[in-house]
């Protein structure tokens, strides 16, 4: 009796071996199957949150200089306002009635308007023109004045100014002129 119980001690044991290899294979295989994949997704999930907290970080550095971006288009519209707008390329009928609404006011002679043919160039239009006309010399400042106050991106091209009858005092006034507009 004693060898059988040998025996069945010795089969007990392989028995307890072979059921803890398997408890032990078991719990290594649900490590793997729940643990494994959770730490890589907690890996993912943390890889993630840390790139978010970078892009966070830079939007918000991004944002901060936007303060200073503000300032700086509010600074410059107001210095912008501070020139002549560029006008529309329909504006040249009004600024020729502009212009002869100047003669009328000052007393000029033989008033005469010149438009040329628009050059096209970089977003804007260059449109020259030629204005002639008689006057005294105080007519002549005031025309001249009138044209320097209308609210138009001009560029005086050339001005001459000779005299016509020195007993009356009239000057002939020729000025080459451009009027620029936007190109749309």
């Amino acid at each position: 009796m004693s060898s059988r119980l040998k025996k069945q001690d010795h089969s007990d044991r392989r028995v307890q071996k072979i059921m803890l290899a398997g408890l032990l294979m078991l719990i290594v295989a649900a490590y793997l199957v729940v643990y494994g994949p959770a730490a890589s997704a907690r890996a993912s999930a943390l890889g993630l949150a840390q790139t978010t907290q970078t892009q966070l970080e830079e939007s918000l550095d991004r944002a901060a200089a936007l303060d200073a971006v503000r300032a700086e288009v509010v600074r410059l519209e107001r210095k912008l306002k501070r020139y002549r707008p560029l006008s529309k390329p329909q504006d040249l009928p009004t600024f020729h009635a502009q212009l002869s609404t100047l003669d009328d006011q000052v007393r000029v002679r033989k008033y005469n308007f010149q438009p040329g043919h628009a050059i096209v160039s970089n977003g804007y239009r260059e449109w020259p023109a030629q204005i002639t006309f008689e006057a005294d010399f105080q007519s002549t400042m005031a025309f001249l004045q009138k044209l320097e106050a209308i609210d138009r991106l001009t560029r005086v091209r050339s001005f001459k100014i000779d005299t016509v009858d020195s007993n009356d005092h009239l000057l002939s006034v020729r000025i080459s002129l451009s009027l620029f507009s936007s190109e749309s």
